[in-house]
């Protein structure tokens, strides 16, 4: 993959149907894609394996995670408004897509965790987002 500019990876919010068209949250100056997988402690006290005795042993397959944030400035009120009445709905769980030019989309339902706003008297109204994978999820690669 050749270097990207960081305004190349896009955020996108489904519109809340079956099958959503998606809006691209504008203004996001800086943005963090983030993928865990917790794996499993299988260390065991009478553990007899030569080659890692005094080490924990750890397997995969655990709890795969996908996260999100990003902070900028809302440059239209369509994407700002969308995403805030799902954050303050009761159930702030939304499809969303993370685009990334020359790697991939990422999709699936995401938790909004965090809607942060701040300002300065003589600035932009900023806006802070965290999003935490709320189910599976699915990359496809670019």
């Amino acid at each position: 993959m050749a270097g990207q500019k960081g305004k190349e990876m896009i955020i996108k919010i489904g519109d809340g149907t079956e099958t959503p068209a998606f809006t691209t949250l504008c203004g996001i100056r800086s943005k963090t894609l983030a993928f865990g997988d917790t794996p499993f402690d299988v260390t065991a006290p009478d553990c007899t394996n030569p080659e890692n005795p005094l080490y924990r042993e750890l397997i995969g397959g655990g709890l795969k995670t996908c996260d999100v944030s990003g902070d900028g400035v809302f440059k239209d009120s369509a994407s700002e408004e969308t995403f805030r009445a799902k954050k303050m709905s009761n159930d702030p769980v939304e499809v969303f897509q993370i685009i990334i030019p020359d790697f991939g989309t990422v999709e699936g339902k995401f938790h909004i965790d965090t809607l942060e706003y701040a300002g300065s008297q003589d600035e932009a109204v900023t806006y802070s987002i965290a999003l935490s994978s709320a189910g599976a999820f699915t990359f496809t690669a670019a």
